[in-house]
């Protein structure tokens, strides 16, 4: 029973880290049976990428995405703030580059 707790308890920690804003978890005790998983989103940009029907995304339309984006987070959505700060982070980091 103790073992079956303490996966338990592994779950509801890696479900939790997930909610957070955490993009990979890691679930599995000790070697056995461990097991890796990314966002859910980024699996579906892998799996549209292996579609052979899915166009191309023009640069406008990556204009527009992110407009939408800032526009959210300016609202306060937790998400779009942070793949905009993400981006202000990357952006900086390649300034200081140059």
């Amino acid at each position: 029973m103790g073992r079956n707790l303490k996966r338990a308890a592994v779950g509801v920690f890696a479900a939790g880290a997930l909610a957070c804003g955490a993009d990979t978890g890691f679930i599995g005790i000790g070697n056995s049976g461990n097991r890796v998983f990314a966002d859910d989103m980024d699996e579906l940009a892998e799996d549209l990428h292996d579609w052979p029907d899915v166009p191309h995304v023009a640069e406008q339309d990556l204009v527009r995405i992110y407009q939408a984006l800032l526009q959210r987070a300016r609202e306060g959505d937790p998400g779009a703030a942070r793949v905009v700060l993400g981006l202000a982070e990357l952006q900086r980091e390649a300034r200081e580059e140059d």
